[in-house]
């Protein structure tokens, strides 16, 4: 994450150290919402209007999907596959359940562990999100990062995106 990282969010929550944190936040705010902008002409028209429509904060991740994923690193000698991931997810917020198509995902990473965890969050699953930052990752691919309220983190870079209600 870049603009919500993982101190600036606990910062932001400790009483002691919100009032000399609130300018950073309020800066990655701008920050964020400035480079997301700059984003608009490489997503469909629907997706960003989605994607500026709703905040995925304090919702529910309800099911990740990896369709032609394989975790196994090749050597760069060994041809890689033709097939391309496909990555589904599904959120929960409010009353609909977003679901988020990535087609042509390069990468998946999930960082997952209850070691830092508050006893209450252990049975919440992967835990609520915190927050989402939807940033280019090159001229060619896109990154959607998720922080969720456990700390853990999953990422996933991908060429195109579809976005509808579920």
């Amino acid at each position: 994450m870049k603009y919500f990282t993982k101190k600036l969010w606990a910062d932001i929550q400790n009483e002691k150290k919100y009032e000399e944190t609130r300018d950073l936040w309020d800066n990655a705010v701008s920050e964020y919402h400035k480079q997301f902008e700059g984003l608009k002409s490489r997503l469909p028209v629907d997706v960003y209007e989605i994607y500026k429509q709703y905040s995925l904060h304090d919702s529910r991740i309800v099911s990740l999907e990896a369709v032609n994923y394989s975790p196994i690193k090749r050597s760069n000698k060994s041809k890689r596959s033709n097939k391309s991931i496909c990555v589904t997810l599904k959120i929960s917020i409010d009353d609909n359940i977003l679901i988020f198509e990535y087609k042509n995902v390069t990468d998946i990473n999930f960082k997952y562990s209850v070691e830092n965890q508050k006893f209450e969050d252990i049975n919440d699953n992967l835990g609520y999100i915190g927050y989402d930052e939807l940033t280019e990752k090159n001229k060619n691919y896109l990154m959607h990062e998720f922080l969720l309220s456990t700390g853990n983190t999953i990422e996933i870079i991908f060429k195109n995106v579809k976005v509808f209600l579920g």
